[in-house]
């Protein structure tokens, strides 16, 4: 069975410091007891009761009714001279629109079965996708023909070929690593003949 040594210095040091803070404690635990016993422990600048007044009643914001705003509702600020703008007429901008709007249309696939026929297709406007079938209208466009790789979409006189198109990446050749790079000075390799 072994004697505990207090031949380690760590040891020693960590016990002292242990017991001092020990002491600490003990000391500051006797000073407040005895001074809550005593009635000493008092704040330093107690208030009478009478001199605290609480402000319990705020200003409530009421703000200003929609009728007393219209002036400036009516007046654009960042104009010049904050005069509204001229209202267009809805039936010249809806003619207008009518006739303006383009095929935004990306084809991305066709199905021809036997059965029916189909082109899937994405909106550019709302990316949204589509699968609309041969002899339907989408946004005033009646889907006149599909073929393979390609739909036609006709209005009125007028008519849009959408072409199927593969995006191919072209091929990058790899680049070798350190590691390779000194394997092969190495061994001596060639990887190109010379003619």
């Amino acid at each position: 069975m072994k004697i505990l040594r207090l031949g380690n210095s760590l040891t020693l040091v960590l016990l002292l410091v242990s017991l001092l803070l020990g002491i600490g404690v003990s000391y500051q635990l006797n000073r407040l007891i005895n001074l809550e016993q005593q009635g000493s422990f008092k704040t330093a600048n107690p208030l009478p009761a009478e001199s605290v007044e609480l402000d319990l009643q705020q200003d409530v914001f009421i703000p200003p009714t929609r009728s007393a705003l219209n002036e400036i509702l009516e007046r654009p600020l960042f104009t010049e001279d904050r005069t509204p703008p001229e209202v267009p007429d809805a039936a010249a901008e809806s003619g207008q629109a009518a006739k303006s709007v383009d095929l935004r249309l990306q084809l991305e696939g066709i199905v021809i079965t036997p059965e029916k026929r189909m082109v899937l297709v994405r909106d550019l406007g709302s990316n949204e996708f589509l699968k609309l079938p041969e002899g339907i209208t989408h946004q005033g466009w009646l889907i006149d023909g599909i073929k393979p790789g390609r739909a036609v979409f006709k209005r009125g006189d007028q008519s849009h070929e959408l072409i199927f198109e593969l995006v191919k990446k072209p091929k990058q050749k790899q680049k070798r690593t350190a590691f390779q790079k000194k394997f092969i000075r190495k061994r001596g390799i060639t990887t190109k003949q010379k003619k």
